[in-house]
């Protein structure tokens, strides 16, 4: 999120649902920007829990704002499973037609089936980019980042996206 707004992006959100991730965050944003501008939405950059954010089928409902957002640039920084569980949230981020989605976290072996879930949800994989490297504690290995964008929905990709917002609605 740092990063986004310091290459000039408008408006950026973080979210995580640790709260220690998110005080670090805080503690970046003001030795970046300053203080004033680690929590205040003007600046443009503003770090929320996962909890405050609610998926719908035109976008995210982000804080107390109450009001369907989407965006032109979604990042997701997170290991396979998240990746997969989040996929319908994270696709319904992104701007239909026009933004760009890129998924980080994965090695090599775990791709298809992250690309599943999301290609199930009418995201397009473009591209991919691949380093090879160790996180602490594991092997060495290729991780791998895919990078896309999610034209209009298909009516099948339609209904996957309203199953997973039914679901979440009772469960």
């Amino acid at each position: 999120a740092i990063a986004a707004r310091r290459f000039g992006a408008g408006r950026v959100v973080g979210i995580d649902k640790d709260e220690a991730i998110l005080e670090h965050a805080l503690e970046n944003a003001a030795l970046n920007f300053g203080e004033e501008d680690e929590e205040d939405e003007g600046s443009g950059l503003e770090f929320l829990n996962g909890r405050a954010v609610m998926p719908t089928a035109s976008g995210l409902i982000i804080g107390e704002r109450w009001e369907t957002e989407t965006f032109d640039v979604v990042v997701a920084n997170m290991l396979p499973p998240i990746l997969i569980k989040l996929a319908p949230a994270i696709a319904l981020a992104l701007a239909p037609d026009s933004g760009t989605i890129a998924l980080c976290g994965m090695r090599r072996d775990q791709v298809t089936e992250v690309k599943g879930a999301y290609e199930k949800l009418g995201v397009v994989f473009d591209r991919e980019r691949g380093r090879e490297g160790a996180s602490p504690g594991a092997a060495w290995c290729e991780y791998v980042q895919l990078i896309g964008r999610r034209p209009k929905p298909s009516a099948e990709q339609h209904r996957a996206l309203m199953e997973f917002l039914s679901d979440a609605a009772v469960s």
